[in-house]
């Protein structure tokens, strides 16, 4: 929750930068310090906030690239090998026996 300092209870050498936007004034962070140095924090990221943002953002995307990898691994390995994913047993879930083709009738066909 953010609480409203009033100006008169600031301490004396602090500065604080604001800026008139559409909903009202907010805090800006400059991008160099008082002295003159840069501050690199704000100039790349905008703040530390933003870096947390940031970073949550790039564990999303590494997590869905990880995850996109492992599916396309996976279906690599199944077209090197698809008699190992294929190997299924109908009769374990529904218990109704499938009747085996006879191939060979297919196989006089195919020679004649």
């Amino acid at each position: 929750m953010n609480n409203i300092i009033e100006a008169r209870n600031l301490p004396e050498k602090e500065n604080i930068y604001l800026r008139k936007g559409m909903f009202g004034y907010r805090v800006v962070y400059p991008n160099q310090n008082e002295n003159g140095s840069i501050n690199w924090i704000n100039l790349l990221i905008g703040g530390w906030g933003n870096l947390f943002k940031l970073l949550f953002v790039l564990f999303i995307i590494f997590c869905f690239i990880f995850g996109t990898m492992e599916m396309i691994s996976s279906c690599k390995d199944m077209a090197k090998n698809p008699c190992k994913y294929i190997s299924i047993d109908c009769s374990i879930n529904s218990g109704i026996e499938i009747p085996k083709l006879n191939l060979s009738v297919v196989r006089e066909y195919e020679q004649q």
